[in-house]
């Protein structure tokens, strides 16, 4: 959270669950992550980069048609490579890549992936860089900001498909809700409006919770219920 990854060779953030082992054990399963208020930018990556050499820097295009010889890899800003759940990217903000947020196979074997439950994406934004060349995602694009979106399980958020579940809206600055947001994989909180004490809502029971017949059912006794953005 509230990190900055400028110029980096891989994807700036990836999460690497293994899809085997959440098939057999379900505690496995990448679950109550919160990838959030991070900014991330110009990701690159070919064969044959080495320190010394050349660096992301020295390529501007997100299609790789400016690599000398080699294998290349498109990088977004984020990526995740199967196995997770409820894992949430809230609140970042992406640049210079030719797209913010991949869900990859359980590579190398994407015949071996198990997604394991829906996925939240909401309130990242996305900003084309000086000198980002060919291939990369432009201010104008309407395209969405994720790229083979898993479905099923899906995702919530309302950013990467229109009509899919929301989520509750943002959190404010209250003080009541400081304890929540410091914790390790909540995302969102159940309050009363009229004062009194909150609950904390894990990142996958958030995401969960947004697809009940009854939204946010999960919050009995309060009267509402937010995302937690910053």
């Amino acid at each position: 959270m509230k990190c900055e990854l400028s110029y980096t060779g891989d994807d700036p953030i990836g999460l690497w669950p293994v899809s085997a082992d959440a098939e057999s054990d379900p505690v496995q399963c990448q679950q109550n992550i919160v990838i959030r208020n991070n900014v991330a930018r110009w990701p690159r990556q070919y064969a044959g980069m080495r320190a010394g050499s050349s660096s992301p820097r020295d390529f501007s295009r997100c299609d790789c048609l400016d690599v000398p010889s080699g294998q290349c890899y498109r990088h977004p800003c984020w990526a995740t490579y199967a196995g997770g759940s409820g894992v949430q990217w809230v609140n970042n903000h992406c640049e210079g890549a030719f797209n913010v947020l991949a869900f990859n196979g359980d590579y190398p074997n994407p015949k071996q992936t198990k997604w394991c439950g829906v996925l939240a994406v909401v309130g990242n934004t996305y900003s084309q860089i000086q000198g980002q060349g060919s291939g990369c995602r432009l201010n104008s694009s309407v395209e969405t900001i994720c790229s083979n979106r898993p479905n099923p399980p899906g995702t919530v958020g309302g950013q990467c498909t229109n009509g899919e579940a929301k989520l509750p809206p943002p959190c404010s600055s209250s003080s009541r809700f400081t304890l929540c947001r410091a914790a390790a994989g909540v995302g969102g909180i159940c309050y009363n409006n009229s004062g009194g004490p909150v609950s904390c809502i894990p990142a996958t029971k958030l995401a969960n919770g947004a697809l009940q017949v009854q939204a946010y059912d999960f919050c009995h006794g309060y009267t509402s219920s937010c995302t937690i953005y910053s």
